[in-house]
């Protein structure tokens, strides 16, 4: 199934970033870098429809989706209107 054949996709990317000053582990990630993590929702035309910067490196895509406020909208609809 193409990307034209779907409604919208949702991917994250980790960035990585300098250690931040006093941190703990939440910025280390499974990569084996401190990153923040890049969460969007793109359209079929490619379009960027939500973003999500900053999520900690060690948390997995589907737990930043979740707790987001893109991921707690419905499914059956755009998810950030």
């Amino acid at each position: 199934m193409g990307v034209s054949q779907l409604h919208w996709q949702v991917d994250g990317k980790h960035v990585t970033i300098k250690r931040p000053n006093n941190s703990d582990s939440n910025y280390w990630c499974y990569l084996h870098k401190y990153s923040i993590v890049l969460m969007a929702i793109v359209g079929p035309d490619y379009k960027f429809i939500c973003v999500d910067i900053g999520g900690f490196g060690k948390n997995s895509d589907g737990s930043i989706f979740e707790t987001s406020n893109m991921g707690k909208r419905k499914f059956n609809e755009c998810p950030c209107t």
